[in-house]
């Protein structure tokens, strides 16, 4: 859907009537919190915005109003506040590569308000782009058409594969140019999250020795996100082990889909067990366990396999931070510890989870996670395609006379789907639930950014409606499964920054 927003509070039809707004009801509690914890701000009003897509799905689940076009484009380009919303950018800190930042924040992300949704559940509404804030650091606040459209693209393939993530509601293009490397054409995200606080929100207040508002930021998350803590004799520490707990269980949600964050800094890090902040993110052609694509990696700190490692590091930051709300931490320090030694321990049995169903291995047995790793080994062995690989897995069950390769791998695996005695149609459908078709593939998402920029939006809505339903063949174009040829490989990926 695209159209030309004007810029006026109030808007006529095409017959003369005015339109009245429609009345998105946010609420604000985040800016009910001390005034330490944010900074009021308000978006640069757009030149000419113009809508590139709005998900109406999601629209729906949030129980948004009915809007039109024009309250759509003004609403989330930031051409107009809607009344109830209290903009604002919050603060944070954060570790990145490893360095401490003591204020990072919302340099070009705006938190309009909190709805709640169908279900009864509280989400933040943020747009990203729309101009400087107290947190910018000289920056513009800005954000160029194709990190918006990455952004879109790959969250909105993430919830689609069934990972915890943040959503994308809306993209505008705003009518402005930016200046990066080149010049581009300017845009707004709207992302959508049931949270946007971070590690980096905890050592915000911790580094600072602020123990009331870090108590505050903690008696704020348990009592939005996790309130059965509230009757915790230890909150603090049950709320650890909760994100602990679900930290592990996305890093082998990423690990099963070969998927790459990128920038795994601590202000990237959610408390809510969710996807946030995909900048230089990337899906894996070609299978390497310590494949880099982000740019700005250089070290490898937050390659593939590293993903693991570095969620504990995240999660010990936390710790640190957590301890600073008892009265006397060292008698806590232990109780930390012990849980921060069961990660490697939650996140194996999470990701031989994920990885035995990819198998078919439906039956747990402690031989899937050695044929798992034993199949990652081939795969890199032989550059294959990682998603391709899994996916195709299944042709050596349809048929018997299909001739799997040489490889012990293949001989031990096929052994263990048959000792499973399950009809070989349900373990094929239970693979291909897991296994998905379609991923949002870099040579791809670069070749729609370079249309678009163009203002040609046809590839991208194509292929957003493809990653709609990642696990079902689709009588699309082929080039939509197939990994990249030699010229088109995508190297490197950037943060839009």
């Amino acid at each position: 859907m695209n159209c030309h927003c004007s810029l006026c509070s109030v808007e006529l039809n095409f017959f003369g009537s005015i339109i009245l707004d429609s009345l998105i009801n946010f609420d604000n509690s985040y800016s009910r919190l001390p005034s330490d914890f944010y900074s009021p701000s308000s978006a640069d009003l757009p030149p000419k915005p113009k809508i590139v897509i709005y998900n109406h799905d999601l629209s729906e689940q949030l129980n948004l109003p009915k809007m039109n076009e024009v309250e759509i484009c003004n609403y989330f380009s930031g051409a107009k506040k809607p009344k109830q919303s209290t903009p604002l950018a919050m603060a944070y800190a954060g570790h990145q590569f490893g360095h401490y930042s003591p204020l990072l924040g919302d340099g070009r992300a705006l938190l309009l308000g909190e709805v709640i949704s169908k279900k009864n559940i509280r989400f933040d509404i943020s747009l990203k782009g729309s101009g400087p804030t107290k947190y910018s650091r000289r920056g513009d606040g800005k954000t160029a058409l194709g990190p918006a459209l990455r952004e879109y693209i790959v969250s909105e393939a993430m919830y689609h594969l069934g990972v915890p993530t943040t959503r994308a509601l809306a993209v505008t293009t705003t009518g402005e140019t930016i200046y990066r490397e080149q010049p581009l054409p300017g845009a707004v995200i709207t992302r959508v999250s049931e949270s946007f606080i971070r590690v980096g929100t905890f050592e915000y207040f911790a580094r600072q020795k602020d123990n009331h508002n870090l108590n505050v930021l903690l008696n704020y998350k348990i009592n939005r996100h996790y309130p059965e803590l509230k009757k915790s004799s230890n909150p603090a520490f049950d709320f650890f082990k909760t994100v602990l707990n679900l930290q592990a269980k996305l890093t082998a949600h990423w690990m099963s889909l070969g998927f790459i964050h990128g920038v795994m800094n601590t202000d990237n890090s959610s408390t809510a067990g969710l996807t946030i902040d995909y900048g230089p993110c990337a899906f894996m052609d070609y299978y390497k366990h310590d494949q880099v694509y982000s740019y700005i990696d250089q070290r490898g700190r937050y390659n593939y396999s590293n993903q693991v490692p570095i969620t504990l590091w995240n999660l010990t930051r936390l710790a640190e931070c957590l301890l600073k709300t008892y009265d006397h931490p060292e008698q806590q320090i232990k109780n930390y510890e012990e849980a921060l030694s069961q990660f490697e321990n939650i996140f194996n049995q999470f990701w031989a989870q994920k990885m035995s169903i990819k198998l078919g291995l439906i039956q747990e047995n402690e031989a899937n996670t050695e044929l798992a790793k034993a199949f990652l080994q081939y795969l890199e062995m032989n550059s294959l395609d990682f998603t391709n690989s899994f996916r195709g897995l299944t042709q050596y069950l349809k048929n018997e006379n299909n001739q799997t390769p040489e490889h012990p791998f293949f001989i031990n695996w096929i052994k263990q789907v048959k000792t499973q005695n399950l009809p070989m149609n349900i373990i094929i459908n239970k693979m291909n639930q897991v296994n998905p078709a379609y991923i949002p593939r870099n040579h791809l998402i670069e070749q729609l950014i370079q249309e678009a920029n163009n203002n040609n939006y046809k590839s991208f809505y194509e292929f957003n409606k493809i990653l709609s339903s990642p696990y079902e063949t689709q009588q699309v174009h082929n080039k939509y499964r197939l990994p990249p040829e030699p010229d088109q490989i995508v190297t490197a990926t950037f943060c839009g920054t």
